[in-house]
């Protein structure tokens, strides 16, 4: 997989015991492009993670873009509220 890690704006499900559960996300225009929207098809695992002693959460998620299916990680920082497109293939 290729390290992107990049900040996203991200559409998740937050139930009543704290679970999170992220729907689809939006990577932000870099000015030459349109934004691109992905919905989340699946995800396949959930881990804990620190970086920089920062509480991570990470997702790592499958969906299909373009007709092609791809697998990508999105880590959700707990502390600042932040979610970021890790590494996509």
């Amino acid at each position: 997989m290729k390290r992107v890690m990049r900040e996203i704006d991200v559409i998740a499900w937050f139930d009543h015991e704290g679970n999170i559960t992220p729907l689809k996300f939006k990577i932000p225009s870099d000015g030459q492009s349109e934004n691109i929207s992905v919905k989340i098809d699946q995800v396949l695992e959930k881990t804990k993670d620190k970086f920089a002693g920062n509480t991570m959460i990470v997702f790592e998620c499958q969906s299909i873009v373009n007709e092609t299916l791809k697998r990508y990680q999105i880590k959700y920082e707990v502390e600042k509220h932040k979610w970021y497109l890790h590494k996509i293939t």
